[in-house]
Parts: structure tokens; sequence; C-alpha cells
């Protein structure tokens, strides 16, 4: 297949080369563009603290830009999956848990170890739950610090817009419900609607999906993570 990949980078040159090796054409088109975010002073307050959680390896990212992210590494990390725990563990963190999975996976985890004093959240201005929420079920306390941001493309690029309008994509790989909505305006913007009813939408998630709008058809993973999504590219679209 001729995939487009609209996620982030680095994260989309990852997928590109898992694609590639799959046997894929593959393009990227990245839709957000990550951007660090300086709390009040108030949120970088770290005493108390007792744990820290991750549900993106772009807030390890954003710590180490604000320069705080020494004061945090003797504290243990639940990260949701693997690619955020991984990035713990380059910045320095030694006790990191991965919760190889969602949201209601890394809430699991956290309640299993438990907490001893303040649960330290750096995440970024879109959240797909609300983590301190949660856990407050549990009476553990967690504190959210908004560390960075994704900000949105204002258009396609020329040649991407041009392989869409020549319809030579076969799918689009979506992985959040904010790039979505953005390819949806951006589609909005170029004009194109037609050629996208001949391709697939692969996503990682059900709400992903509801988010998309004009595709021929729509694909979910069976569950929301990237190794599920790949398991689903090699069952119904293996190259031949």
């Amino acid at each position: 297949m001729r995939i487009l990949v609209t996620r982030p980078q680095p994260e989309a040159e990852r997928t590109a080369v898992q694609l590639r090796d799959f046997g894929h054409e593959v393009f990227i088109e990245p839709l957000l563009d990550f951007e660090v975010v300086t709390p009040a002073p108030a949120e970088l307050d770290f005493a108390g603290l007792g744990a820290m959680a991750l549900t993106s390896e772009r807030a390890v990212n954003a710590l180490v830009a604000l320069g705080v992210v020494d004061q945090l590494t003797h504290l243990p990390v639940f990260a949701v999956g693997d690619r955020s725990a991984e990035a713990a563990v380059q910045a320095g963190f030694t006790e990191v848990y991965s919760a190889d999975g969602a949201l209601g996976d890394l809430e699991r985890l956290i309640v299993r170890h438990g907490v001893s004093g303040t649960l330290f959240y750096p995440h970024g201005r879109d959240l797909s739950g609300d983590l301190p929420k949660i856990l407050e079920n549990y009476e553990i306390k967690c504190r959210g610090a908004l560390v960075y941001t994704m900000n949105a493309r204002q258009r396609l690029s020329a040649e991407t817009a041009q392989r869409l309008r020549g319809g030579e994509f076969d799918a689009v790989l979506f992985y959040s419900q904010r790039t979505a909505h953005t390819f949806t305006e951006l589609l909005r913007l170029e004009k194109i609607k037609v050629l996208v009813n001949s391709m697939k939408a692969l996503c990682v998630s059900e709400k992903i999906a509801a988010a998309l709008d004009g595709f021929a058809e729509v694909e979910i993973a069976r569950e929301p993570t990237e190794a599920a999504l790949f398991d689903l590219i090699l069952r119904k679209h293996a190259p031949s």
C-alpha cells in the first residue's frame, strides 16, 4: 500500500521505517509540531513528590528542555507505554514501570504499586483523559503540570496536497483525535473531498475514527497501541 503517516516527528519517521520494512510505500506529513511550555513556578515546585506519571515521551523531552529533569530522576516513573518508559530511562530515571497500553492500564499500574506522596504528572495541552480526577477515586493525589503543546499545521505541504488530489494514497494512519481533526480541516481548506472517498483511514482507537469523515473505509486497531495498528496492517494489508 501507499500509506500517508500524519503523526509528528520523530515518531513519524520511526513508524515509516517499520512500514517500509513491511513492504509498503510510505509518505510523511506531520500535522502537529512540538513546542515546550514553561509552567508557572508553583508547578515546578517538586517538594513532596512520590512518583511521576507519563502519558507521552514528549513530556520527558519537555522536562529535559526546561532543565529540571535532574531534580526528578530519583522518582519512580509510571509510563503509559514502552516509548515513554524508554524516554524516561534515557533521561536518567532508574526506576521505570511501563503499563504497555492505554490510560486505563496506566491507572491500574499506579494503583497496584501505590504512591507515597504526590504523583507528578507533566503533560501536554490536549489530553485524552483526566488522570488526576481518575486517581481521586483511589485517594491518590496527582498534580499536573502543562509542559508542552502540539501546534496544528495551518496548511498541507504542496506535495501532499498534490498527491491527495492525484489519488496516490491507499491509506492514511491516525494516532490521535487532534491529528484526525486537523487532517479533516486541512482537507476542507484544500477543497479535497471526492478523492478521500477512495482511501482507507487506519486508526489506533474508536475515538479517533469518530473524528473522521468521508473516508471509503475506516479500520480500527484491536487496542490503542501502535503494535495493534501494525498487526491490523499485517493481517489485512500485507503486500502481495
